[in-house]
């Protein structure tokens, strides 16, 4: 449904200037809005993460006890970077988010979609646009991020698996996963500033 990494490398940025087909005005609209949900989920994890209390490391979602829950469970108090985002889902718009860390491997995460099949195209578009946001945190501590051609039947770690990186990383804290949101944000604004950039970045299929 995105296509945000295009659309903020520097060669993305030139094919936007180019010429093109004017979009058809209720498409715009139609994406536009797509995209102010995704900023108000986006602004929804940065609530949730409202202090270093409120992080989780290692897990989507812990209670008080410090016990792996599901990110929907009413008994959720802390959260990892992807997780209070699909909270942030629940929470605004009731959808369920069941997904939950299995204390035995915590890493199988990674193996694991970070989105539900029937994930809405706000909080598709809101986990892209946090995606290259922690992937530049995690480069800032070091990691060496590479793309790779893999098996489609193979269970890889994919770009949107990056939130959950660097909720692992050791050295990853509360206010790397702020940044990555306050990125994530003035990313969503700048989309919004074109109409190109928005017809864009959302596939149409998302309107579908």
């Amino acid at each position: 449904m995105s296509n945000i990494t295009n659309a903020l490398t520097a060669e993305g940025r030139e094919d936007l200037a180019r010429p093109r087909r004017k979009p058809k005005t209720a498409r715009i609209k139609a994406k536009r809005q797509i995209l102010d949900e995704a900023s108000t989920l986006l602004l929804g994890a940065s609530v949730i993460l409202s202090s270093p209390q409120r992080f989780a490391r290692r897990a989507f979602a812990l209670n008080g006890r410090g016990r792996s829950v599901a990110v929907d469970d009413p008994s959720a108090a802390r959260f990892c970077l992807a997780g209070a985002l699909l909270r942030a889902e629940h929470d605004l718009h009731d959808t369920p988010m069941s997904l939950r860390t299995d204390e035995a491997d915590d890493v199988d995460d990674l193996l694991r979609p970070v989105l539900p099949e029937s994930a809405p195209p706000r909080l598709d578009l809101a986990m892209h646009l946090l995606a290259p946001a922690a992937g530049w945190e995690l480069q800032k501590l070091g990691v060496r991020i590479c793309v790779v051609e893999a098996d489609p039947e193979e269970k890889i770690t994919t770009d949107l698996h990056r939130p959950l990186l660097l909720g692992l990383h050791p050295k990853a804290h509360f206010s790397h996963c702020k940044n990555a949101i306050a990125v994530a944000l003035r990313m969503a604004i700048w989309l919004s500033e074109d109409e190109e950039r928005i017809d864009r970045a959302i596939h149409d299929e998302a309107l579908s």
